[in-house]
């Protein structure tokens, strides 16, 4: 627990970085990343990655500085932990020192991720003994970017043990491949084959042909993530913060609208992410490959949060499908050798439930989409699995019941993000979700819906009739767009990409994109700032 100096040194960094708070979509990170960029590629070469390690401090700490220490600690002992697996015999000697590798990486991320979870439930026992709960100065929330940066050092301890990649024995190499900026805080999750090599030798030369890509991608993010994600967003925080206040069809219209907002906005968080890192001739991932048009839930997590979910299958379901762990086990040891396949699948998904949030909401979410991934498997193995040249209807029919399911889901999802009310448990949001559903079923005219979505409108954004209705017509225009976008990525182009395409356009018509795009972004972020006069919304807390 920090002494009273530390923490009038930690609140008064919070105090200067919280007006110059960082993010992908701050104003002070479009002028961080030019002189990123640019120093990147006129220091020498030896010096680069010692330059690129320095900014990607400097964006964490001016994003979260009392965690950067965190992140710091966990470097360190990734990368001696690394160490003492590479120096190990393989086998058994080793898989021994990476068990407890990730045992204390695991630890770690509890700790800092569920510490105000276990408050909610410790604080009470410990006050009854006259004591106070142990978490101090961690309790209120989640270091920045801890579930992602984890799950990197954890795949890489894994890699390492198993021989995959060797340990890297250069800290500086290392500390950037954990907490390089572009992914640190939000990913995509990388691994050690993947993304070291290239920091380890970074490009030579500036790639103009490149950089232009990643300037269409980065535009193509924003307008995601502003005049889409965060558009619906001002429509749904609205609802989901008062349930009751709305009628049925406004509820299942707002289920809609947040499983759209959720998939632009993390999706465009991530292209972004790519962009940035790009610009430095480094490539991450892709992220997102058109999941809305999956027709099942195995082929939509192979679309969905990429790097997230193919970590969980190498790190998680694989492994637990081929052990032998239960043998140890009393009871049902000696009858069950190896987890069935479907007790894997309810396990990892349950796993990525918590992984997402510490609230109870994230733990059901996670269940359903166990249920929804081994209910589709009891049925491909009671019925046999669909044909691969299902006709048109039947794929839409598929891929509809699909949405249904994962946006109805997505309830509990949302209201585990909401904040709990003073003197709320977390039953409380589970609830609230549960109702939300519930209501959804309840009749309502069109008249009440469309008076409905204007009162939430006006609510959450400004209390003017004309202006609400100018606003709705934005957000759909730009939804229309953004979908039709997601659209063509799927069936033209192979699911790349759609800002990439753009280079093959006529002139005209990719300036023109561009310029929507611009004033797309632009007009969304006056929106959302209390540029026409309202108050400050979902950016004014970056």
């Amino acid at each position: 627990m920090p002494t009273s100096a530390q923490s009038g040194l930690l609140a008064a960094a919070e105090s200067v970085t919280s007006a110059w708070r960082m993010s992908f979509s701050s104003v002070h990170f479009l002028l961080f990343l030019p002189l990123v960029v640019a120093g990147f590629f006129l220091l020498p070469q030896k010096w680069r990655r010692a330059w690129l390690l320095l900014g990607s401090y400097y964006f964490y700490f001016f994003a979260a500085p009392k965690y950067l220490v965190v992140l710091l600690c966990g470097t360190l002992a990734t990368w001696l932990l690394g160490l003492f697996i590479g120096r190990a015999a393989a086998g058994k000697p080793r898989r021994a020192r990476m068990a407890f590798g990730v045992v204390l990486l695991v630890l770690g991320l509890c700790f800092f991720k569920y510490n105000g979870f276990f408050a909610a439930f410790l604080s009470p026992l410990f006050a009854a003994a006259g004591a106070n709960y142990p978490g101090g100065y961690f309790t209120t929330a989640g270091a920045l970017g801890i579930s992602f940066y984890t799950f990197t050092a954890i795949g890489y301890l894994v890699d390492t043990a198993r021989g995959d990649v060797p340990a890297e024995k250069n800290l500086l190499n290392f500390a950037l491949f954990l907490g390089f900026f572009p992914s640190v805080t939000m990913g995509p999750i990388s691994r050690a084959g993947g993304l070291l090599p290239q920091l380890q030798n970074p490009p030579a030369k500036f790639d103009a042909a490149g950089a232009a890509d990643a300037l269409r991608l980065a535009a193509a993010g924003y307008f995601k993530k502003l005049a889409v994600a965060d558009t619906l967003a001002i429509f749904t925080t609205a609802v989901y913060g008062n349930i009751t206040a709305y009628t049925g069809g406004t509820l299942t219209l707002a289920a809609a609208a947040f499983a759209v907002q959720l998939y632009f906005d993390f999706s465009g968080y991530t292209d972004i992410a790519r962009a940035t890192a790009q610009l430095l001739g480094i490539q991450l991932p892709q992220n997102f490959k058109n999941p809305y048009y999956a027709t099942n839930f195995s082929a939509f997590w192979q679309r969905w949060h990429i790097s997230l979910s193919s970590w969980l299958q190498d790190y998680v379901f694989t492994p637990l499908v081929w052990s032998r762990w239960t043998e140890k086990l009393p009871i049902i040891g000696k009858k069950v050798a190896k987890p069935p396949v479907l007790t894997s699948l309810a396990i990892t998904f349950v796993l990525s439930g918590v992984w997402h949030g510490d609230g109870l909401c994230f733990l059901v979410w996670g269940t359903l989409q166990a249920a929804f991934r081994i209910g589709e498997e009891v049925l491909h193995r009671t019925l046999g699995k669909p044909k691969k040249n299902a006709g048109r209807a039947a794929r839409a029919g598929k891929t509809a019941v699909v949405l249904v399911l994962w946006a109805e889901s997505l309830v509990f999802f949302k209201m585990g993000m909401t904040p709990l009310p003073a003197g709320a448990g977390q039953g409380w949001a589970v609830k609230q979700a549960a109702l939300a559903l519930v209501r959804q079923f309840s009749p309502a005219g069109f008249a009440r819906i469309g008076a409905d979505i204007s009162s939430a409108v006006q609510n959450g954004f400004y209390n003017d009739g004309l202006i609400a209705g100018a606003f709705i017509l934005f957000c759909l225009v730009c939804t229309a767009l953004a979908l039709w976008a997601d659209w063509a990525e799927h069936h033209r182009f192979g699911g790349q990409p759609f800002a990439l395409q753009l280079g093959a356009f006529t002139p005209g018509a990719r300036w023109g994109i561009y310029i929507l795009l611009v004033v797309c972004c632009f007009a969304a972020f006056l929106a959302q700032s209390g540029g026409y006069g309202g108050a400050s919304f979902l950016y004014g807390g970056f």
